[in-house]
């Protein structure tokens, strides 16, 4: 069993809250710059309007796939590159 130490455990949750943050305002981004409301999103997508704003709260358990699919149908297509983590960087 691995057990981290607590600082670790903070830049864990840092990492993933930051992620979630850099996707969810690049959405907002694209809907902004392309005129889309929230609503027209879930039509093109066929989802509720709510599982739209949930996505755009930050809603963590929203799957990688359906993040794909909001790029899809904003007309993107989202990047991911991975770099270390800097331990100095740890708070």
């Amino acid at each position: 069993m691995i057990l981290e130490r607590p600082a670790e455990s903070r830049v864990r949750l840092l990492l993933r809250e930051s992620l979630i943050l850099d996707v969810t305002e690049e959405i907002c981004w694209l809907l902004a710059t392309r005129g889309v409301r929230r609503s027209e999103l879930a039509k093109t997508l066929g989802i509720p309007r709510s599982s739209v704003v949930r996505l755009l709260d930050g809603d963590a358990q929203t799957p990688i796939s359906r993040i794909a699919d909001v790029f899809w149908a904003l007309g993107a297509k989202l990047e991911v590159h991975a770099v270390p983590i800097d331990k100095q960087e740890a708070p």
